[in-house]
């Protein structure tokens, strides 16, 4: 089992800074966003921007772009 590190993050911690989190952790973080809330994030907004906070990463999540993702009928 991998040991995780606990990683103080604030409301404007620039998430794409080197000290903070690796390329790992940050996809881990949007895939447990759209997974916990049944959203599909706009990727292409988040990975355009050169600094990306989590107050940032919070006000795309809740734009109407973002659809909730419907569940297949078997």
């Amino acid at each position: 089992m991998v040991k995780k590190k606990n990683i103080n993050i604030l409301d404007k911690t620039d998430l794409f800074s080197n000290t903070k989190i690796d390329s790992f952790a940050f996809i881990e973080l949007l895939v447990f966003i759209e997974n916990k809330f049944k959203i599909k994030l706009n990727h292409m907004k988040i990975f355009s921007k050169k600094k990306l906070t989590i107050e940032d990463l919070s006000k795309l999540a809740i734009k109407n772009e973002n659809r909730k993702i419907k569940k297949k009928k078997l």
